[in-house]
């Protein structure tokens, strides 16, 4: 019924945690498979006793898109992919099921929803955050999912149905964007319920999401090419939630990725919400995320990428 692809890629720690809590599932999967980009060495022999069915190593770093390639292969029904800083509950999977029978489409642990600044284009780097950092007991609609992913087998060929944008970014983007305008398939994050981590798809991520390996500390340039990949997925014709909210498209008509080029743009990952319910789930509060900072400073970590971003508040 599923097959699970584990990314290896700079963090051997975290991956005998990973394969022992896909292991571990109540609804277990059929396959598991991992996809290691460029493993280090003791990474590479920890992969080689993990007794997984199947293994498949790049010399060279391929970022992102090459694990949903291995994807296209899975031979069962749904297929889950996860980042190596997610670690889920026991029930993830059972959880999916669950959802995907109530609310079908692309599901993940971790979700955004892109808010329009009044420009009548969505700024990524405006957003709010759902999934295991805003736990809710429903079902949340949201406009792209990361970190852990559960979807059909048969929707991942949307990602590859054109070349990406940058190759080196964004493939949470492209995949969530080209299935809705494609085939109109949804993104949502399953329930996360506050006192039941069991049902999360990253219990972890607090711990293990914030370190020198995340692309977006090492990329200067990773959240402009998030940016231009949001741009780029709009001119091609998505619509993020608040663009199908109230008819506006009909209402403001469709702009071009050089109009959305021209939106003023934050220069830094910003939340909607108060600043205790954006950081304070998980394996820290929010007290402890502001500590040391410096007053009026907090910090937000970034959807996908595990990168935490000082803003005032």
């Amino acid at each position: 019924m599923i097959t699970t692809i584990i990314t290896a890629y700079r963090r051997p720690h975290a991956l005998q945690p990973l394969i022992d809590a896909v292991r571990g599932q109540s609804v277990p999967s059929s396959v598991n498979w991992a996809w290691a980009n460029e493993p280090p060495d003791e990474l590479s022999a920890r992969l080689r006793s993990a007794r997984l069915d199947r293994v498949v190593t790049c010399s060279q770093n391929a970022y992102f898109h090459c694990r949903f390639a291995l994807a296209l292969l899975a031979p069962t029904e749904y297929v889950a992919i996860f980042d190596d800083d997610s670690i889920p509950g026991c029930d993830w999977f059972a959880n999916c099921l669950e959802t995907m029978a109530h609310t079908p489409g692309i599901l993940g642990t971790a979700g955004l929803v892109l808010h329009d600044l009044g420009y009548g284009c969505p700024n990524y780097a405006n957003r709010t955050m759902h999934g295991w950092q805003r736990p809710s007991d429903q079902a949340v609609e949201v406009d792209l999912v990361g970190q852990a992913w559960f979807l059909r087998t048969e929707w991942v060929r949307y990602l590859f149905a054109e070349r990406p944008v940058t190759g080196t970014n964004g493939e949470d983007i492209e995949l969530a964007a080209r299935a809705w305008r494609l085939a109109r398939i949804r993104s949502f994050c399953p329930p996360h319920p506050a006192g039941n981590r069991s049902r999360w798809g990253s219990t972890r991520g607090m711990e293990l999401g914030v370190d020198q390996v995340a692309s977006s500390i090492t990329r200067p340039n990773h959240l402009a090419e998030r940016e231009r990949i949001v741009e780029a997925e709009i001119a091609a014709g998505w619509r993020p939630l608040c663009m199908r909210a109230g008819q506006r498209t009909q209402e403001t008509g469709v702009r071009s990725q050089e109009d959305c080029a021209r939106v003023p743009r934050l220069s830094q990952p910003c939340e909607v919400g108060n600043a205790a319910e954006i950081v304070g789930h998980g394996s820290h509060t929010d007290e402890t995320r502001m500590e040391g900072l410096g007053k009026g400073y907090r910090e937000v970590k970034e959807i996908g990428s595990g990168q935490w971003s000082r803003q005032r508040h």
